[in-house]
C-alpha cells in the first residue's frame, strides 16, 4: 500500500508550534534585531487565509498537491524567522536533503515581519503561478500592503536587508522542493500512463474515465523518513466475498452506516468534507483550525 505522504506534508506546521530548540552548548550569534516573538501574527494569518482561497480556486489543487504547497511554505516561513530566535534551530540536516546556506549579517538589524512577508509572498507566487489573474493580483496586493505598512517606520537598509535575506532563503527552498518527485503536480493529477493492477481485488476507476489521483505520490521524498517508517499501516484484510470474512464484514459495516446515517454523523462528515474546488482541502482545514486558535486565544 502506498503511503499517503500528503499527510506528512500537512503536519509540517507542527514545527511552527513545537520547532527545534538548541543544545546548551550551541554557539549561535543572533543579529541585533527585535525577536520575531515580539511581533504579532498578522502577516502569517493573512497569508495563510489567502492561500486557503487560492487552494480552493486554483486549478489542480487536489489534497496531496495542496498539502505539499502548505508544507514547503511552512518550512520556508519557519526557516525565515528562526535565525532571529535564540531558542530555535534550523531544520537543515533534520529534514531530508534540506541543506540551506543562508546567512544573516552579524550585528545588523532585520525586520522579521518584512522577512516573513517576502518569504510567504515568494512561496505563494511560486506554488500558485497558475492562479487566475484576479487571484494572482491579490498575492501582489497583499505583499505590497504589508511592505507599505512597515516602510514608514523602518530604515531603507533594514528593509532591503530583510528582503534580500528572504529572497535568498526562498530561492534555496524552492530549488529543494523541485527534487522531491511532486514538482508541478498540479498540472498532472491523473497521469495517463498509469494502469491499475488487474484483478477483482484492486482499485478500479469509479467514474467514466476517472483515472487514479496521484498514483505515484507514495514514492515522493518525505520530509522525515521516520514519519513514513513509523506510520506504515498494517496490511489490509484479504479481499473476499465470503460473508464471514473480515473484509466482507468491514465493507458491510461501511455500507450499513452510509445507509443509516445519523444527524450527528452527517454534521461530522460535512465538517470534514474538504473536497477540492469547494474548500481548501484537508491541509487547508488544518490551517483554518490553526488560524482560529491564534485569533481566539490572542496567540501573537
Amino acid at each position: 500500500m502506498k503511503n499517503k505522504n500528503y499527510f506528512l506534508y500537512s503536519i509540517i506546521f507542527m514545527f511552527l508550534i513545537i520547532s527545534c530548540s538548541p543544545d546548551s552548548d550551541n554557539d549561535i550569534t543572533q543579529p541585533e534585531s527585535v525577536s520575531p516573538a515580539q511581533y504579532n501574527s498578522d502577516v502569517v494569518v493573512s497569508w495563510f487565509n489567502l492561500i486557503k482561497v487560492l487552494t480552493t480556486e486554483t486549478a489542480g489543487y487536489t489534497p496531496p498537491v495542496a498539502a505539499r504547497a502548505f508544507g514547503y511554505t511552512g518550512i520556508a516561513l519557519y526557516e525565515s524567522i528562526q535565525v532571529g530566535s535564540a531558542d530555535k534551530l534550523s531544520l537543515t540536516g533534520r529534514i531530508n536533503d534540506l541543506n540551506l546556506e543562508t546567512t544573516i549579517e552579524e550585528g545588523l538589524e532585520y525586520h522579521w515581519p518584512i522577512v516573513a512577508n517576502t518569504t510567504l509572498a515568494t512561496m505563494t507566487k511560486f506554488f500558485y503561478s497558475n492562479a487566475s489573474v484576479v487571484n494572482y493580483s491579490r498575492i501582489l496586493e497583499l505583499e505590497t500592503e504589508f511592505n507599505n505598512q512597515y516602510s514608514n517606520d523602518i530604515a531603507d537598509d533594514v528593509i532591503n536587508r530583510s528582503i534580500t535575506f528572504a529572497n535568498d532563503l526562498t530561492e534555496q527552498i524552492i530549488l529543494w522542493s523541485t527534487t522531491d518527485g511532486g514538482y508541478a503536480a498540479q498540472f498532472n493529477n491523473f497521469p495517463i500512463e498509469y494502469e491499475p493492477l488487474s484483478g477483482v481485488e484492486f482499485w478500479k476507476p469509479t467514474a467514466p474515465d476517472q483515472r487514479a489521483l496521484q498514483p505515484y505520490w507514495g514514492s515522493n521524498r518525505p520530509f522525515i523518513s521516520l514519519n513514513v517508517e513509523n506510520s506504515i499501516p498494517v496490511d489490509p484484510p484479504v479481499y473476499s466475498t465470503d460473508v464471514n470474512s473480515i473484509y466482507y464484514i468491514r465493507a458491510l459495516e461501511v455500507y450499513e452506516v452510509v445507509n443509516n446515517v445519523t444527524p450527528e454523523q452527517t454534521v461530522i462528515a460535512e465538517f470534514w468534507s474538504d473536497d477540492p474546488q469547494t474548500s481548501a482541502t484537508p491541509p487547508g482545514h488544518s490551517i483554518s483550525i490553526l488560524n482560529q486558535l491564534i485569533n481566539d486565544n490572542d496567540f501573537d
